[in-house]
């Protein structure tokens, strides 16, 4: 997710792993609230069994009841009438497991999960939009595709992410900090960042985000250049280069 949202030009600034408790739930979304971000993502605890308790934990911490939402619970049963077509489940036995996910916080919308049952939520709180989505990677996935990328893009402007990755061996990470720090230092709004893989082995992630797609490219590579330059200047051996662009 964190990936996903920097390469539409979201700058993540903190991420924090909880139980599933309702009482620390809520702690940590005022607490992350107080610093009035423009997002704040969940993601787990929205499902039928005891321990989601994710939008419980949001309801307390915004003050809201939870409610049961209309449009959430026709989602919902619509999954639930093609799992029992399939013979998965039989809905009289399901109901108050339906019930559950389709109780959100008053005022909170429902994103359409294509492939699970339970729903993801947004939530607007003043300035900040809070979405939970659920844990399962592939409905968390297909919620964020399908529901939050064509919301969200219209709310950033002209935001493009570019981000190239070199991997340079035969020279320590020490040796090849000051010349990450120099490389930055030239190129204005370039993020670079160096990651140990082994002896004398670094991976270096050079990234940015610009207004425009072609001056996004343009920081990457010449920053990729300079890498790459002072690495063989130090003795190190370029050995890959991977590239990724949106």
């Amino acid at each position: 997710m964190a990936k996903a949202l920097t390469s539409i030009g979201i700058e993540v600034k903190r991420m924090i792993v909880i139980e599933d408790n309702v009482e620390t739930i809520a702690e940590a979304l005022r607490e992350s609230l107080k610093r009035k971000p423009n997002f704040i993502f969940t993601s787990g605890g929205l499902g039928p069994t005891y321990d989601d308790v994710t939008l419980e934990g949001v309801a307390k911490a915004l003050e809201k009841p939870l409610e049961v939402n209309a449009a959430a619970e026709s989602m919902i049963e619509d999954r639930y009438k093609l799992a029992e077509k399939a013979g998965l489940l039989k809905i009289k036995d399901s109901e108050k497991h339906m019930t559950k996910m389709a109780s959100l916080p008053a005022g909170a919308s429902p994103l359409a999960n294509p492939v699970g049952a339970a729903p993801g939520v947004l939530i607007e709180q003043g300035k900040t939009n809070v979405i939970s989505l659920p844990g399962v990677p592939a409905e968390m996935k297909a919620i964020f595709d399908y529901s939050i990328i064509p919301w969200i893009k219209p709310l950033l402007g002209s935001a493009f992410h570019a981000e190239r990755t070199v991997l340079v061996t035969g020279v320590a990470e020490s040796r090849l900090a000051p010349v990450i720090v120099d490389a930055m230092a030239k190129i204005p709004g370039t993020w670079m960042k160096s990651c140990v893989l082994g002896s004398g082995k670094s991976e270096i992630c050079i990234s940015t985000t610009a207004s425009s797609e072609s001056e996004a490219n343009h920081r990457v590579e010449e920053g990729r250049k300079i890498i790459v330059e002072k690495a063989k200047e130090l003795g190190g051996i370029v050995n890959a280069i991977k590239e990724d662009s949106k």
